[in-house]
């Protein structure tokens, strides 16, 4: 079964992967990337979760990948932007595996073995709605980063992006002084904490618990960093809904991103977590 799952999924990355007309490399670099993201979706199409070694493997051969593909100077090219479209479909599916599921499968529900589940969070009625959703949000979050560890980087990102759309819900609150935001806030800049330090440790070091990671006073956002991350909230939350076909719209949030990324260059404070984090 599990055989035939990775045969469709195969059949749909190929399906989906190619555009009617094919547009010819503008560069070097974009074709470079493509031959790599060609074997990439193949070879993902037979992987299952059992095979940590080969998607572990493949994983680090897509960051070099998107780091190849980065380097060219075409970004408003068709093959460019064929070529990102179809990088992304194969880290989301590494992603996936990683995780432990096939790709595009629904998660299997949890038996109380495999995970607890998580407390319900003493929150007051009078809570601003915002802040409840952003405490149970990042209670999930919190759930799925204590499941992993420096080595599984694709997870690490995922999670610092979704860490990023929480802060974005919470600078969006009017009324940052009540004890729900407080202890929102404690919970995201503890979180950022935990992401930041598995992201810079060595993929063989062993995880780091409650007990060992160490606590250091948050320091003010700066209001540069925070708009950014507002901005960036807002592009993804469009790039979703966006279609898949739809260059134009693509050309104008790449537009966007370069705008926050001039934006974000010109902060004094480069090394505080909601600066990396952004």
């Amino acid at each position: 079964m599990t055989r035939l799952i990775a045969v469709g999924i195969a059949i749909l990355i190929a399906a989906t992967a190619l555009p009617a007309i094919a547009a010819e490399p503008a560069d070097n670099a974009i074709k470079g990337a493509l031959y790599d993201i060609e074997r990439a979706e193949e070879e993902v199409g037979r992987l299952t979760p059992s095979r940590a070694a080969n998607i572990k493997r493949l994983t680090r051969t897509m960051v070099m990948t998107r780091e190849r593909l980065e380097a060219s100077t075409n970004k408003d090219h068709p093959s460019y932007i064929d070529a990102a479209e179809r990088l992304a479909r194969v880290e989301r599916a590494l992603a996936d595996l990683a995780a432990g599921k096939m790709p595009g499968a629904e998660p299997e529900p949890a038996t109380a073995e495999e995970a607890p589940a998580v407390a319900p969070l003493d929150v007051p009625a009078e809570a601003d709605p915002s802040v409840v959703a952003a405490q149970k949000e990042l209670a999930r979050i919190g759930a799925e980063v204590d499941k992993i560890g420096p080595g599984d980087k694709a997870l690490i990102k995922r999670y610092t992006i979704q860490l990023n759309q929480v802060a974005g819900r919470l600078n969006d609150v009017p009324d940052k002084s009540t004890p729900a935001f407080t202890a929102a806030a404690a919970d995201y800049n503890a979180l950022a904490e935990r992401l930041k330090q598995l992201a810079s440790s060595p993929a063989d070091q062993a995880p780091a618990t409650a007990d060992t990671a160490p606590e250091q006073p948050a320091a003010p956002v700066e209001p540069a960093v925070e708009a950014a991350q507002k901005e960036l909230v807002r592009i993804g939350a469009e790039v979703e809904k966006m279609p898949p076909d739809n260059k134009a719209l693509l050309r104008r949030y790449r537009i966007q991103l370069n705008a926050v990324a001039d934006k974000l260059k010109q902060v004094s404070d480069q090394t505080h977590p909601s600066f990396v984090d952004a």
